[in-house]
This record gives structure tokens, sequence and C-alpha cells, in this order.
């Protein structure tokens, strides 16, 4: 044991170095190992043009409808069906309508009520119909910007059939349309029949509002 102590004490300068030198060596040994598996995680990360290409990806799959964008492309695309369907409705209508004889208006350049045309407005009170109306109606005639009685004509005529035709009506209140449908339904009369009724009021009383005065050739 004294021999032990004796070299040590004698060498332990020498020893000191080389418990030191030995714990550096075991340090750096680590340090390595990590350094080099830090270099492998790096070496398997994207480069920048997969990191460029999946940025990319990822703007666009958060550029896609959500849920509830997706129910509202839905919803148009169903309110365009609808609407389709009411024009191609509207347009067979008047092309029916315009090879059939109407009993409450005859077509004698210009439209003009029958004896029955006239006895239908006044009993479902037609008259009292529009002058509820009539601040968006003559509104809607004006922006025509025209005083040509065909063009006025035409409108009032096509406006008051179209408008049952809208949800909800441009014109008339939704009660007023389906009395109208009731109406046409019960005197077994076509519903632009009936609404034509209401065009040739409309534009009778604009006419007169805004003097413009049509000269009928006279009838023979």
């Amino acid at each position: 044991m004294e021999t032990i102590l004796n070299f040590l004490s004698a060498h332990y300068p020498t020893i000191g170095i080389l418990l030191v030198a030995g714990f550096l060596l075991y340090k750096g040994t680590l340090y390595h190992v990590s350094l080099q598996n830090t270099k492998k995680k790096v070496d398997g990360l994207p480069c920048d043009t997969h990191t460029q290409k999946t940025s990319d990806i990822e703007l666009k799959v958060a550029a896609l409808p959500c849920e509830a964008h997706t129910q509202k492309l839905n919803s148009h695309a169903t309110t365009l069906g609808v609407l389709n369907f009411k024009i191609d409705t509207l347009s067979r209508s008047l092309e029916l309508l315009a090879r059939t004889k109407d009993k409450f208006s005859k077509r004698s350049s210009p439209w003009e009520l029958t004896e029955l045309g006239v006895e239908l407005a006044k009993t479902n009170n037609f008259y009292e119909m529009i002058d509820r109306n009539w601040e968006k109606i003559s509104s809607a005639v004006a922006a025509l910007n025209t005083r040509n009685p065909f063009d006025i004509q035409q409108y009032s005529i096509d406006a008051a059939f179209a408008d049952t035709m809208m949800k909800p009506p441009k014109f008339f209140t939704e009660d007023e349309i389906d009395k109208l449908k009731i109406l046409a339904y019960t005197t077994d009369a076509d519903l632009l029949s009936t609404t034509r009724v209401l065009g040739i009021i409309i534009r009778d009383r604009y006419f007169s509002e805004n003097d413009i005065i049509v000269e009928l050739p006279t009838k023979k």
C-alpha cells in the first residue's frame, strides 16, 4: 500500500494529465456522435424545392372550400337550376298563349280589355292592388328610360306575369300573387291571361301620368 501511495505521490502530475485527457476524449466522442446524428437528421430534411412544393400543396388545401362554402355553392347551383326551369316555363307559356284566344283581353293593337276583363279587374280589386304597389311599379317602368308605347306595353304585361314566378315577388306581395293564381285556377283561365289584365291597367295608368298620347288609326 505504501508503495502505491509513493508511486501516486511521485507521478501525480502525469496521472492527473491522463485523467483529464481521458475525460476530454470521452466528452469529445459523445459530441462527435451527437454531431453525426444531427447531420443525418438535417440531411433527411426536404430541400428548398421540396419545401416550396410542400408549401404550395398546403396553400391549395387551405384554399379548398370548407363545408359551409360547399353548401352555399350547392345552394347557388340549385337556385340557378330553378331559375332556368322558370325561364323555360315562361318561354313555353308565352309561345302557347300567343296562339290562344284570350277571353279577358284582345290584341287589336294595342291590347285592350274585353268586357270580361273589365269585370274581372273590378270584381277582384285589380285597380286597388296596383295602387298599393304603384310606386315600385312606376319606378321600374320609368327605369326603361323610354316613351315608346310598344316597349312600355310589353314590359308592363311581361312584368306582371313574371312577378308570379319570382321569390319574393318584385312588385306585388306574396298574398296578392297567391290570390292571382287561385283566381286563374277558379276562372279556368291561364295565369298569363289573368296577369295581362294587370299589365294593361299598368300601361294605361303610366301613359296617363306621363302624358304619353298614342294616336291610333281610325277603325273602319
